[in-house]
Formats: C-alpha cells, structure tokens, sequence
C-alpha cells in the first residue's frame, strides 16, 4: 500500500502527517509506547507516568496539530514536516492559549520536527514567565528522524500500512530538507562574494572597478575595463538548475572550490607597454604569488589558481577576497 500519494500534489504535508500521527497513537499500541519512549528519553516525566492514560486523540484543535487529551493531562503536538516552516513563538502562543483554556490541567508542548528545527521554540518556551509559574508542565523536542525509526512486528497485521506511512513522512522530510538546504546553500555562497565584493571595493577604492556574475555552479567577481582581467570564482556542484547538490555539514560548512585566474584583457592588448610585458609573462607555465601559491597556465593562456575547501560564509568571504587581493596587488600598476 503507497500512502505517498497523501504527501504529493496539493495536499498540505504537515496536515497530512498530522492525520497519520494521529490515527497511529489512537490505534496502534506498539507505535503510542514508542512514542511515549521517545518523549521519556527527551526528559519527559509524564510520558512515563502516563502511558496507561486512555487520551482522547484530537487533530486539528485550537490550532495545535495533534492534541493528546485526558482529564488532568494534555500533550500538544506541534507538527513540521518541512524545516522551513517554522514560526518564531508559536510554541509559546500555542501554550498560552491552552493555559488560558484549562489554567489548572498538566500541560505537555511537543514540538515535532526534522532533526532539531524547532528547539529554540521549545527553549523559548521553557524560559517564558508562564511556564515557569507552572513547574510540572513540560516543553520537549521531538525528531521525525526518531519517530520514523519505529520498528513494527512482522506480524503485525498493520506492518505494511504502517511502513509505508512511516516511509512516506521520512521521504517527505528528506525532500524538503533537499529543497531547504539547495536555497540556503546558495544564497550563502552569493552572500560571500558579494560580501567580498564590497571588500575588495572599499580596500581599492577607485582604483579597479568589479562586477559580479553567475553559471549554473558558480558565482563569480571580476574586473571590469583593466588591462588584465581577473576573475574570482566559487565553484560548487550543482544540478541543471543550479542547485548545489552536496549538502552542508552539521557545522554549517559546505564544500567549494575558490579559484581565481587573470589573463591579458582585449584592452590590455591595446596597450604596448602592457602587452609587452605579457608576451614575456606568458612564456612562464606558472608563477609564485607571495602569500598565496601558485598560479598554473592552461590552454587558454589563463594563470589558474584554486582550492577545495569546506567552509561557512565568512570564511569563503576571506579567502575569495585574500585571493583577489593578492592577484591585485601582483598586477598592480598593469591593472
């Protein structure tokens, strides 16, 4: 059985998720105990006092996604499939709202995401003055990867629905996660060069003007009407539509390669003096650049400079501008 078809097309993901959630702590006891587990191991102390409780199991209530219900407890789930998605203080509103409703009943918020979106919100929570005022109510995280990771028994006469639900809510976060990380890892690297840009800018002042440009898997600086032409390139592996396809590290940093080449401009093949002393430069296959290494002649006549690294943003802003810099400095005066 292909519960995919739920989590495609138009259908909302996390209502959908929500439903099957649901209907799996209302009627499979196996998966209510191992969820119940899991929220034990995140510091829950009426998870494991609770699991005997017959909870009235209710979707879409008062804006909370999944709410389990009894008479002196509640445990509000907030639901996110899609990492994207999360909404700074929701949590915090969402418990004010139910405190407002029943002040006296044992409140349990859960925020339940891919890996650990959402734990500002919990922590957030957890630091509000109305949750301080009420110590036996609890703000946990909770991981769609940990959940997904439910084993049924073979012969369990639900095996097959309930693996293909759990295998469709884990494909469906993988797939947004994909999409998540190809806009941020972008946007992060054209954050870089134009962070570089604007220091190159400021160190040259007007001396030599940049512009910037862009492939499908690269963003690029260069010089714009110099003698020699410069270009500062990252370069990252990306799909047809330019979406990096290697996902960042745990600690934020994704890999690229920083290469920076210059050649003798069509301007600068104008100028004699210039031009001159290319001919004689060129008759080198590569070149040590204090500082920095060394540059390699291709084919193209270009002098190639380049390095695989794994970086954040502010360290791919440093080494395109210190590479940029540097090849600058060498041609000054022929710029």
């Amino acid at each position: 059985m292909n519960l995919s078809y739920f989590f495609e097309g138009k259908l909302a993901k996390e209502e959908v998720a929500s439903a099957f959630l649901a209907m799996m702590l209302d009627g499979h006891g196996g998966f209510r105990q191992y969820f119940f587990e899991r929220l034990t191991a995140a510091g829950s102390r009426c998870a494991s006092e609770s699991r005997s409780i017959p909870f009235k199991v209710i979707v879409e209530h008062e804006r909370v996604d999944v709410v389990l219900d009894s008479d002196d407890l509640a445990i509000l789930i907030e639901n996110k499939v899609q990492a994207g998605s999360l909404t700074p203080g929701q949590l915090l509103q969402y418990y004010r709202e139910a405190k407002g409703r029943s002040p006296a009943k044992r409140t349990a918020m859960v925020y339940l995401a891919p890996r650990t979106v959402g734990a500002s919100e919990v922590a957030r929570l957890r630091e509000s003055p109305e949750f301080v005022a009420h110590p036996t109510d609890e703000a946990l995280h909770l991981s769609w990867d940990e959940l997904t990771r439910f084993e049924i028994e073979p012969s369990d006469p639900w095996r097959v629905l309930v693996e293909a639900g759990l295998a469709a809510v884990k494909r469906t976060v993988q797939e947004a996660d994909q999409g998540k990380f190809q806009r941020e890892h972008r946007s992060e690297i054209v954050a870089a060069l134009d962070d570089a840009l604007l220091k190159l800018q400021a160190h040259l002042k007007d001396r030599v003007r940049f512009s910037r440009w862009r492939a499908h898997n690269l963003e690029e600086i260069l010089t714009n009407k110099t003698n020699v032409t410069i270009w500062a390139d990252a370069v990252f592996d990306a799909d047809e539509e330019g979406r990096p396809t290697v996902p960042a590290s745990a600690d934020g940093r994704y890999p690229v390669t920083v290469r920076t080449q210059f050649r003798l401009s069509e301007g600068g093949k104008k100028n004699e003096s210039v031009k001159n002393w290319w001919r004689a430069f060129v008759a080198n296959s590569e070149v040590d650049l204090p500082d920095l290494g060394t540059f390699r002649r291709n084919e193209s006549r270009w002098f190639v400079y380049e390095r695989s690294v794994s970086v954040n943003r502010e360290e791919l802003t440093r080494l395109v501008f210190e590479q940029t810099l540097a090849v600058a400095r060498f041609l000054d005066g022929r710029l």
